[in-house]
C-alpha cells in the first residue's frame, strides 16, 4: 500500500513537472509582418539620338563687316559673302539665284543687279555661259579684268539688252559666278553713277568662302 502511494505521488511529480515545463512564459509569438517589396531600380534603355543635326555654320571671318549705309549678305551654300547698300531687297530664286533691287522689281529709276551660279562638271565656261566669249574672241578683245575674291575674273563692260549692263564672270572651285549690274554707264545719268557704285561695293568686297550645303541665305538686317 505505501508503494502504490509513492509510485502515484511520483507520477504526480511528473505531471506537474511536464505542465510547468508546457506553459512557456512571456508574450505570444508576433504575427508575420508583410514584406515590402523593394523595387529594383530601372535603367533606361539607350536610345538612339534622333535630334536633327544643326547646319554646319560657315567661316565668315574673311567676309568684310557691314559698314553705314551697307548690309552684308552671306550666301553659304554657293560660297560667297559681299556687302551691298541697305535700301536695296534681295530676292533669291527658286534656281539660287540672287537679284538685288530698289524698292519693286520693275523700278527702272535704280540699278539691279543678279548673281547667278553654275557647277563646270567637266564643261567649257562656254558651255555653261553660252554668250561667253571664245577664246579666240577674248584674245581679240580688250577686256579688263578685276580680282573677285581671290580670282581674276574678265569684265564684259556696256553689253547691250534691255537695259545697259556690266557683267564680271569668274570660276573658283569648279563653280561659275556670273554678276551682272544694269543700268550702268553715262547714258543713265544720276541711276548709271548709281550703278557704279554698286558695282563697285559689291566686287570689293566680295570674297569665297567655304560651301555649306542648303545653308540658308542671310542678308538685310539679319
Amino acid at each position: 500500500m505505501k508503494k502504490q502511494f509513492v509510485v502515484t505521488l511520483f507520477l504526480l511529480l511528473v505531471v506537474l513537472l511536464l505542465a510547468a515545463c508546457n506553459a512557456a512564459p512571456g508574450s505570444e509569438p508576433a504575427a508575420p509582418q508583410p514584406t515590402t517589396a523593394v523595387a529594383e531600380p530601372t535603367v533606361a534603355a539607350d536610345q538612339p539620338d534622333t535630334a536633327e543635326p544643326e547646319n554646319e555654320a560657315a567661316d565668315t571671318e574673311t567676309c568684310a563687316a557691314p559698314q553705314p549705309g551697307t548690309y552684308q549678305l552671306i550666301d553659304a551654300a554657293h560660297g560667297i559673302c559681299f556687302l551691298y547698300p541697305d535700301n536695296y531687297e534681295v530676292l533669291q530664286g527658286d534656281d539660287g539665284s540672287l537679284t538685288l533691287y530698289v524698292d519693286s522689281l520693275q523700278n527702272t529709276e535704280a540699278p539691279l543687279a543678279t548673281i547667278h551660279f553654275a557647277t563646270l562638271d567637266g564643261r567649257t565656261i562656254q558651255e555653261v555661259v553660252p554668250d561667253y566669249p571664245s577664246d579666240a574672241e577674248l584674245a581679240a578683245m580688250s577686256v579688263l579684268s578685276i580680282e573677285l575674291g581671290e580670282e581674276m575674273a574678265p569684265v564684259f563692260d556696256t553689253i547691250p539688252g534691255q537695259d545697259t549692263n556690266r557683267r564680271v564672270i569668274a570660276i573658283h572651285d569648279d563653280r561659275v559666278y556670273d554678276l551682272m549690274v544694269a543700268r550702268i554707264g553715262e547714258d543713265y545719268g544720276a541711276v548709271g553713277e548709281e550703278a557704279e557704285a554698286l558695282f563697285d561695293l559689291i566686287t570689293s568686297s566680295w570674297e569665297f568662302i567655304d560651301v555649306v550645303p542648303d545653308a540658308p541665305l542671310q542678308s538685310g538686317s539679319q
